[in-house]
């Protein structure tokens, strides 16, 4: 046993704790905190672990951590990287970053809704200018037959009047180029009126197409195994993590990859905010839900389960 070890075994029990006791306080496991008092580091899981937990189980007991740790520094495991000395996510790199999309198939759907836009205008005009067309060739002909409907009825006239008074003749003919005016009007209002028609619906089906392609996200549970759950995000690429606590606990989160991007022991009041994009899974392991909400892309996610220490899954399915 280190003295170390003693020194924190003898003031547990000085204090009246036991083991269980300073599991619940801790939130470390019962293992742990045997192994921290028989000065056997091996048992953690990890050295950099070694040296949180024993911070947490010290200052439980009313110790200074850092005169401690500058007391016993012998006998403390050394860390090989501690998350405290990480630079924020944005300005880390790895070795093998996964492959992002090339810059021709991101502009693939922009460039696809310009010739989707273009073809649809393109369709819109000449459909105009058929109409357009059809207006005058119908005129024409009606313009002709109201011609030899007003030149019989002055043949008409004349042969009916040689015996009478002249005086009609006038008449008839206005009369002849009164009824055929009005028909030719209506006619190419009509038309108008079905090209403006058309014109509306091609819009308002156009209008219908862009609205149908955007996506909402949605986050649902999945799975449980154990004090795992799994939940299922959809919809979306970049991730926005928030994380509030309104009590003591611990939580470390690790990315796709495995790699650890947040360890910390949290207390009533903190925030925690991380970013992720394109990772297929996000891993919260927390010491205490009870006393800390997640958000993810501002839409907070409802436990399955009332357990205190879970492990909180993220599946990304965009």
């Amino acid at each position: 046993m280190s003295e170390l070890g003693t020194r924190l075994k003898t003031a547990r029990e000085e204090k009246g704790f036991s083991l269980e006791e300073m599991q619940e306080k801790t939130k470390i496991q019962k293992r742990y905190l045997q192994a921290i008092e028989d000065g056997d580091y091996s048992q953690m899981p990890g050295e950099f672990y070694s040296r949180a937990f024993i911070k947490s189980y010290a200052e439980a007991l009313d110790f200074d951590a850092e005169q401690l740790f500058a007391e016993h520094e012998s006998e403390l495991p050394k860390p090989k990287k501690a998350p405290a000395d990480l630079p924020p996510r944005k300005s880390r790199t790895r070795s093998a970053p996964p492959e992002k999309k090339s810059g021709a198939k991101a502009l693939l759907p922009s460039v696809l809704a310009i010739v989707f836009v273009v073809a649809a205008g393109l369709v819109i005009w000449l459909f105009n200018q058929d109409g357009d067309q059809a207006a005058p060739e119908g005129g024409n002909i009606n313009n002709e037959n109201n011609t030899a409907e007003v030149d019989d009825a002055v043949e008409e006239t004349d042969e009916s009047g040689e015996g009478n008074n002249t005086e009609g003749t006038p008449e008839d003919e206005n009369d002849g180029e009164n009824d055929g005016t009005p028909v030719d009007n209506e006619n190419n209002n009509n038309d108008s009126v079905n090209n403006n028609s058309s014109n509306n619906n091609n819009n308002n089906g156009n209008e219908n197409e862009d609205n149908g392609e955007a996506e909402e996200q949605n986050l649902s549970f999945d799975s449980a195994d154990g004090i795992r759950y799994t939940y299922q995000l959809e919809g979306t690429e970049d991730v926005e993590i928030e994380v509030n606590f309104s009590g003591d606990s611990w939580l470390a989160v690790e990315d796709g990859s495995g790699d650890q991007v947040h360890e910390q022991t949290h207390s009533e009041g903190d925030t925690l905010s991380l970013e992720f994009s394109g990772e297929e899974t996000i891993v919260f392991n927390m010491g205490n839900t009870s006393a800390a909400q997640i958000f993810v892309n501002g839409e907070e996610l409802e436990y399955e389960s009332g357990e205190v220490r879970q492990y909180i899954i993220i599946e990304q399915n965009a």
